[in-house]
């Protein structure tokens, strides 16, 4: 007995009491990120980047649920799976989205008309990286005509490593300026 409430009062106070952090850099929270990615694209077979970040992500220990359905026979148009996608990420379903289409544009152009959606088109890991540390980035769109796997899986792995306001100049100004201003200006926009 003694033993279990010494384990729950080391738990208690790994959540609440140590100084830890969650992603927007606040003190007391433990990270509860589910490691749920959700996928889509415009395509079903024809090239391998969907495949290729799927394997990664799994190596990596997330869940990932493809959003790419539909009749194999017939074009897959991207706003539906783009909305798909941007939805469960809005509902807090998923924690991240990742998107593909030719360009990358289309699927970033619909993710961003749901609230709480921040979609990043990224061509390489400089962008990646400042997708995370000034915009919060949640979803990553890729495009499959311009960008190889190979070279996805390294911006995925960027993406993935960067953590949100983790900049020693821009960080707070992004976490406490910036955010809440986009935060006020959605609730003006989504309403």
């Amino acid at each position: 007995m003694k033993r279990t409430i010494f384990i729950v009062f080391l738990l208690f106070a790994f959540c609440f009491a140590l100084p830890a952090y969650s992603e927007t850099g606040k003190k007391g929270k433990c990270n509860t990120e589910k490691k749920k990615v959700a996928i889509g694209s415009a395509f079903y077979e024809q090239g391998n980047l969907k495949k290729t970040l799927i394997g990664r992500l799994q190596e990596r220990g997330y869940e990932v649920k493809d959003f790419t359905e539909g009749d194999p026979a017939k074009k897959l148009d991207y706003p539906g799976i783009a909305d798909q996608v941007a939805a469960e990420v809005s509902k807090g379903n998923y924690d991240k989205g990742i998107l593909i289409c030719g360009t990358g544009m289309g699927m970033s152009i619909v993710a961003n008309k749901r609230s709480r959606v921040y979609a990043a088109l990224v061509e390489d890991q400089y962008a990646a990286r400042y997708s995370r540390i000034f915009n919060n980035s949640n979803v990553l769109c890729f495009g499959q005509f311009v960008t190889a796997p190979e070279k996805a899986v390294d911006i995925l792995d960027t993406w993935l490593d960067t953590k949100f306001a983790d900049h020693p100049k821009w960080g707070e100004y992004c976490r406490d300026v910036a955010l809440p201003q986009i935060t006020a200006i959605e609730k003006k926009v989504f309403k």
